[in-house]
């Protein structure tokens, strides 16, 4: 480590996995480098950091085992250098897509064969600005049936669709829905970089290619959203009201804005949203929404997105048929496996889009 290194901060320790982080004072810059980094002996192996937020006049980091590992309280918030290198590394913080380890890797996504699923397509499909997006559909297992409905399942923002298939194969089985996982870009085994703009992108792309396959163009579309995915299932929506071919929306545990998400996430983290680039609006957009019906999720205990959230997107949403199902024991990543939960998601489906009454 180079001790000559000069530096303007105080370090404060917020537990196990401690780095400290640098802000030289020579070049007038964060120093990243590997040389001036000191890990905690429990922090081995953490060779990535991210910039998490600005607190006070501090920067709060995050290494990759996503411990809260310093705050660095020092004055230099408001340097170009600084805000450049938070605007240019948030979107590592709002899309973790390398976590868990090898989430990125041929070995880091499960295939469908590891959980039963035999009947299913492994593909790549091409976006309009040239990325290319990994993507598992699976089959129905009834194929007999006369109305044929179509899921695209939109995840949230960390881990690959590979990680999802328990929950594609639980959906395909309770409501006899194919169920198109699309992987976002940046994520698994998908090209590029996620942003915001690039992941609208792909959302339209995964909408046409079901518009356009043989098997399911003619089918009755659904649009599910978990968390993150939520936010882009609602934008979707929204760029195609008018088509007549998306006939419901499923919404669980998902956000207002990125910028309300944040500060309840984290509060110090509050001085970062204006800053943040990424808005993920879906309280501006769900009142387009008017045509459809809408069922709303929502996990009682959620630790990372308020519940309140939901509660909101809820009443701002103007359609005829909207759903209110509620878990009061269902955290941000368990709800799915409360009791309960695809069987509300098959009543949907075949009460409300396929059978309304």
């Amino acid at each position: 480590m180079n001790t000559n290194l000069p530096l303007v901060l105080v370090l404060t320790s917020l537990g196990l996995g401690t780095t400290f982080f640098y802000y030289s004072k020579t070049t007038n810059a964060i120093d990243t480098s590997p040389a001036n980094r000191l890990y905690h002996p429990l922090c081995h192996g953490c060779n990535l950091l991210f910039l998490y937020a600005v607190a006070n006049n501090g920067i709060i980091c995050t290494c990759s085992t996503s411990k809260w590992v310093v705050v660095l309280q020092t004055k230099v918030r408001d340097q170009p250098q600084v805000r450049y290198y938070l605007l240019n590394h948030i979107s590592e913080i709002i899309y973790p897509r390398y976590l868990p380890s090898g989430a990125r890797t041929e070995e880091g996504v499960p295939k469908p064969n590891q959980f039963g699923i035999s009947d299913y397509d492994d593909l790549r499909i091409s976006t309009p600005d040239g990325e290319t997006l990994a993507a598992y559909f699976v089959r129905a297992t009834d194929r007999r049936k006369t109305t044929k409905t179509t899921m695209l399942m939109f995840h949230g923002n960390a881990g690959n669709i590979g990680h999802r298939l328990p929950i594609a194969r639980m959906l395909e089985r309770h409501t006899d829905c194919d169920v198109l996982m699309l992987e976002y870009r940046g994520y698994g085994l998908s090209t590029g970089t996620p942003d915001e703009n690039g992941l609208n992108i792909d959302a339209q792309a995964g909408l046409d290619w079901i518009r356009k396959n043989e098997e399911t163009k003619k089918s009755n579309i659904v649009i599910y959203g978990q968390s993150l995915g939520g936010a882009v299932a609602i934008s979707l929506v929204t760029k195609n009201i008018g088509t007549g071919d998306i006939a419901g929306l499923i919404l669980e545990n998902t956000f207002l804005s990125i910028r309300k998400m944040i500060p309840n996430v984290f509060p110090p983290a509050k001085y970062l949203a204006p800053l943040c680039h990424q808005r993920w609006a879906s309280e501006e957009m769900i009142p387009l929404i008017k045509d459809i019906p809408v069922l709303f999720i929502s996990g009682l205990k959620d630790e990372i997105v308020p519940p309140s959230h939901m509660k909101e997107l809820f009443s701002l949403c103007r359609v005829n048929t909207k759903i209110w199902k509620e878990f009061s024991t269902g955290s941000h990543n368990e709800t799915v496996a409360e009791a309960g939960y695809f069987a509300c998601i098959a009543d949907f489906v075949n009460h409300r889009i396929l059978h309304p009454k």
